[in-house]
């Protein structure tokens, strides 16, 4: 069977026939198409990627626990000071608001 035919017969069929053929195509081209996607999906090695060692140079990031805290330290109490909350001074923290 070729396409001229397929279309020919295609064209016979009254609307909702040739609609339901349309869906159906959709549907097919959905459901391989997602077969395909996830045979190409393979998850590269981590250690290939990028990213990975991006900061391997930064004296700072030496031990990434004690910076990731420091961070958090620094930034929860300026966001409190900038909330205004009791007990915590911005000149303490050698911040100008």
């Amino acid at each position: 069977m070729n396409q001229e035919s397929i279309l020919r017969d295609l064209m016979t069929l009254p609307p909702e026939a040739q609609q339901m053929v349309i869906d159906y195509i959709a549907y097919l081209r959905l459901r391989y198409t997602q077969v395909s996607q996830k045979e190409a999906e393979t998850l590269p090695d981590l250690q290939d990627e990028p990213f990975v060692g991006l900061w391997r140079d930064r004296a700072d990031m030496a031990d990434s626990e004690a910076w990731v805290r420091a961070t958090r330290t620094r930034e929860w109490r300026l966001d409190a000071t900038i909330n205004h909350e009791p007990g915590l001074d911005a000149n303490q923290w050698g911040l100008s608001l």
